[in-house]
């Protein structure tokens, strides 16, 4: 189901749970629709290793 995608994960703390630190992050919605899928929700930005 979603294609694998687990979208109650806090991605932007699996990102630093992994050594990184975040430099530059945006929340965006993909597609941009009135309607809230819970497959929209996404995270755009940069990450360098700590």
């Amino acid at each position: 189901m979603a294609g694998g995608c687990r979208t109650y994960r806090d991605t932007a703390a699996a990102i630093v749970d992994a050594g990184f630190t975040i430099t530059d992050l945006q929340h965006v919605r993909f597609p941009d629709l009135r309607i809230t899928l819970p497959t929209s929700a996404n995270i755009l930005g940069a990450a360098l290793r700590a």
